[in-house]
Protein backbone atom coordinates (compact mmCIF):
# COMPACT_ATOMS: atom_id res chain seq x y z
CA UNK A 1 0.00 0.00 0.00
CA UNK A 2 1.26 3.79 -0.63
CA UNK A 3 -0.06 6.26 0.98
CA UNK A 4 0.46 10.24 0.38
CA UNK A 5 -0.59 13.62 -0.05
CA UNK A 6 -1.70 14.71 -3.44
CA UNK A 7 1.26 17.45 -4.46
CA UNK A 8 0.71 19.98 -7.54
CA UNK A 9 2.86 18.21 -10.47
CA UNK A 10 3.86 20.18 -13.61
CA UNK A 11 0.37 19.81 -15.46
CA UNK A 12 1.43 17.45 -18.07
CA UNK A 13 -0.74 14.61 -17.78
CA UNK A 14 -3.93 17.67 -17.27
CA UNK A 15 -2.79 18.19 -21.09
CA UNK A 16 -3.14 14.36 -22.46
CA UNK A 17 -6.72 14.52 -21.10
CA UNK A 18 -6.01 11.93 -18.29
CA UNK A 19 -4.87 14.10 -15.36
CA UNK A 20 -3.54 12.66 -12.43
CA UNK A 21 -2.56 12.97 -8.95
CA UNK A 22 1.23 13.45 -7.98
CA UNK A 23 2.47 11.42 -4.82
CA UNK A 24 4.80 12.93 -2.41
CA UNK A 25 6.45 9.16 -1.63
CA UNK A 26 10.11 8.78 -2.27
CA UNK A 27 11.89 5.59 -3.72
CA UNK A 28 12.27 3.77 -0.28
CA UNK A 29 8.33 4.00 0.30
CA UNK A 30 7.39 2.26 -3.68
CA UNK A 31 8.71 -1.42 -2.97
CA UNK A 32 7.43 -1.99 -7.16
CA UNK A 33 9.90 -0.92 -10.46
CA UNK A 34 9.13 1.23 -12.78
CA UNK A 35 5.86 1.16 -15.18
CA UNK A 36 1.88 1.48 -15.23
CA UNK A 37 0.03 -0.87 -12.61
CA UNK A 38 -3.69 -1.99 -12.06
CA UNK A 39 -4.39 -0.67 -8.90
CA UNK A 40 -7.27 0.26 -6.39
CA UNK A 41 -7.41 3.92 -5.24
CA UNK A 42 -9.22 5.73 -2.28
CA UNK A 43 -9.90 9.39 -1.80
CA UNK A 44 -11.75 11.01 0.76
CA UNK A 45 -13.13 7.71 1.51
CA UNK A 46 -14.06 6.33 -1.64
CA UNK A 47 -12.94 4.15 -3.57
CA UNK A 48 -11.44 3.75 -7.33
CA UNK A 49 -10.02 1.64 -10.24
CA UNK A 50 -6.81 3.11 -10.91
CA UNK A 51 -3.85 3.26 -13.07
CA UNK A 52 -0.51 4.00 -10.82
CA UNK A 53 2.79 4.99 -12.82
CA UNK A 54 6.05 4.43 -11.48
CA UNK A 55 8.38 7.12 -13.45
CA UNK A 56 12.18 6.73 -12.62
CA UNK A 57 13.90 9.46 -14.59
CA UNK A 58 12.56 12.26 -12.88
CA UNK A 59 11.48 10.18 -9.84
CA UNK A 60 7.99 10.71 -9.89
CA UNK A 61 4.40 8.64 -8.74
CA UNK A 62 0.82 9.29 -9.89
CA UNK A 63 -2.46 7.59 -9.93
CA UNK A 64 -5.19 8.20 -12.74
CA UNK A 65 -8.28 8.09 -11.07
CA UNK A 66 -11.27 5.96 -13.37
CA UNK A 67 -14.28 7.11 -13.57
CA UNK A 68 -13.55 10.23 -10.98
CA UNK A 69 -15.27 13.43 -11.68
CA UNK A 70 -14.85 15.27 -8.51
CA UNK A 71 -12.98 18.93 -7.66
CA UNK A 72 -8.83 18.91 -7.79
CA UNK A 73 -7.88 17.26 -4.83
CA UNK A 74 -4.46 18.29 -4.07
CA UNK A 75 -3.82 17.96 -0.20
CA UNK A 76 -5.85 15.37 -0.28
CA UNK A 77 -4.66 11.61 1.46
CA UNK A 78 -4.74 9.02 -1.06
CA UNK A 79 -4.32 5.64 -0.56
CA UNK A 80 -3.33 3.10 -3.80
CA UNK A 81 -2.64 -0.79 -3.41
CA UNK A 82 -1.13 -2.05 -6.86
CA UNK A 83 -3.00 -4.93 -8.16
CA UNK A 84 -0.76 -5.83 -11.71
CA UNK A 85 2.00 -4.36 -13.69
CA UNK A 86 0.04 -3.71 -17.21
CA UNK A 87 2.88 -2.10 -19.01
CA UNK A 88 6.37 -0.69 -19.13
CA UNK A 89 7.01 3.41 -19.12
CA UNK A 90 7.75 4.61 -22.45
CA UNK A 91 8.97 7.66 -24.45
CA UNK A 92 6.88 9.09 -27.35
CA UNK A 93 7.38 11.53 -30.05
CA UNK A 94 3.84 13.32 -29.78
CA UNK A 95 1.10 14.26 -27.48
CA UNK A 96 -1.23 12.18 -29.66
CA UNK A 97 1.17 9.05 -29.39
CA UNK A 98 1.25 9.60 -25.41
CA UNK A 99 -2.60 9.55 -25.39
CA UNK A 100 -3.24 6.57 -27.42
CA UNK A 101 -0.68 4.89 -24.85
CA UNK A 102 -2.51 6.27 -21.78
CA UNK A 103 -6.04 5.01 -23.61
CA UNK A 104 -4.61 1.41 -24.19
CA UNK A 105 -3.51 1.07 -20.72
CA UNK A 106 -6.87 1.85 -19.26
CA UNK A 107 -8.12 -0.51 -21.67
CA UNK A 108 -6.05 -3.25 -20.02
CA UNK A 109 -7.05 -2.31 -16.39
CA UNK A 110 -10.58 -1.96 -17.17
CA UNK A 111 -10.50 -5.71 -18.45
CA UNK A 112 -8.39 -6.62 -15.58
CA UNK A 113 -10.96 -5.53 -12.92
CA UNK A 114 -13.72 -6.53 -15.25
CA UNK A 115 -12.10 -10.51 -15.40
CA UNK A 116 -11.85 -10.07 -11.65
CA UNK A 117 -15.64 -9.32 -11.09
CA UNK A 118 -14.64 -6.05 -9.59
Amino acid sequence: MITSIVIRGDGAAKLTGFPTANLNVRRSEVPLPPGVYAAWATLNRATYQAALVIHSEPWKVEVFFMNYSGADFYGSRVAVEPIQKISEIESYDSPGELHDKIESDLVLIRDLFAERGK
